[in-house]
């Protein structure tokens, strides 16, 4: 399957701020705003797309003020967006980079589930679907959402393909509609299928068979495991020396494999590129952001292996 362009839907979207330390004293840290972007899982992911040339669209659920400032920021990022109007105001998201250590990450839940939410999706999905769309579902869904929200939106879309990077909690009843893919962090597995101590390459089997074309587990500094179309495969990511942020880092791996798909690669190159382009992320301090003329580079040296149908881990 190659889209013809990748519909990306962020139900809970953020506004994303990185600041930038400057002073510290008596009163506290002195900083100031670095960077502003519209954030969400969804949104970071198309926002990669369009630096990689891949046609792709923004389904946004926002209201309030931050609704024009989350339209206005992927305007500026030529993001094209639709909006779907909701009762509540965005979140916020910081970040602040200090001149020591790691950085220091601020996340506020979001604004809860309300009745509309589902029809409100499903009338804006079916406005702008094109034939040969793939849709990508995830990230975190607005608190108190029924568990078969992401399942839900599969079955509304039917026959089209679904790619499902959504919370531990929304994954199993989510293969119930069979979706097209399924990207997960190892953590997350393990967490969906309550199995703490279980190796990925189990949960992976349990996963796998409800999808169409298969199940990817990132692994964070160890890279990827994935059962791609019945075959096992093993990413090994490049080493990145000068680590800026890992926030995002699992969005631009999603982009990264839909960026394969839309060249139309195989299994294993999708991963190479999804690995390639998760690796350069991190090297920035804001999500979402990425150097497409290093990427190709990078993807050149990452190792991935297809064993097949023989569990090799």
């Amino acid at each position: 399957m190659t889209p013809r362009r990748v519909v990306c839907v962020t139900l809970n979207p953020s506004i994303d701020r990185t600041l930038c330390r400057v002073d510290a004293d008596e009163a506290g840290w002195r900083v100031r705003l670095e960077h502003e972007t519209a954030g969400g899982k969804g949104n970071n992911v198309a926002r990669i797309l369009r630096v990689l040339n891949v046609p792709t669209l923004a389904i946004v659920c926002a209201g309030g003020q931050g609704a024009k400032q989350i339209t206005e920021l992927l305007a500026r990022d030529d993001v094209p967006v639709h909006l779907v109007p909701a009762p509540h105001n965005v979140r916020f998201h910081t970040t602040i980079l200090r001149k020591r250590g790691r950085p220091l990450f601020v996340h506020e839940a979001g604004s809860p589930w309300w009745d509309d939410l589902y029809p409100d999706i499903s009338r804006a999905l079916a406005t702008v679907y094109r034939a040969g769309d793939v849709v990508v579902v995830g990230g975190s869904p607005p608190p108190a959402s029924p568990v078969t929200l992401v399942r839900d939106l599969i079955r509304y879309l039917g026959t089209t393909p679904t790619i499902v990077d959504a919370g531990p909690q929304y994954l199993i009843p989510a293969l119930g509609a069979n979706p097209y893919l399924v990207k997960v962090n190892d953590d997350e597995l393990r967490r969906a299928w309550n199995m703490p101590e279980a190796p990925i390459a189990e949960l992976l089997e349990k996963t796998a068979p409800s999808c169409i074309v298969g199940a990817v587990a990132t692994m964070g500094k160890d890279g990827a495991r994935a059962i791609w179309e019945e075959a096992f495969i093993q990413v090994q990511p490049l080493r990145v020396n000068e680590i800026a942020s890992t926030l995002g880092a699992g969005d631009a791996f999603m982009a990264g494999l839909l960026w394969g798909l839309y060249r139309g690669e195989t299994g294993a190159a999708c991963l190479a590129r999804a690995s390639a382009v998760a690796a350069e992320s991190i090297r920035w301090p804001t999500a979402g952001s990425i150097d497409p003329g290093r990427v190709n580079l990078d993807a050149i040296g990452v190792s991935v292996e297809n064993k097949g149908g023989i569990r090799p881990w």
